[in-house]
């Protein structure tokens, strides 16, 4: 599993813009982004998910967990 390291806050004013969905799947061009897990420990969520690029489906999907 990949991870993601994610050490700021998601920006309304969009300078680091939220770029997976809360849950269900997100498509942006031949990439798709699909929730699979969440979970809260004191102050670090963790979360799950499947990477999946249309263009390419002989490479399968990739999961990645950010924190």
């Amino acid at each position: 599993c990949t991870s993601i390291v994610m050490l700021n806050d998601v920006d309304p004013a969009q300078l680091c813009p939220q770029y997976w969905p809360e849950n269900g799947l997100h498509r942006l061009g031949s990439l798709q982004v699909e929730f699979v897990s969440a979970d809260l420990e004191e102050d670090v969520i963790s979360r799950i998910f499947r990477i999946y690029n249309t263009a390419r489906p002989q490479d399968g999907y990739r999961m990645v967990q950010q924190f």
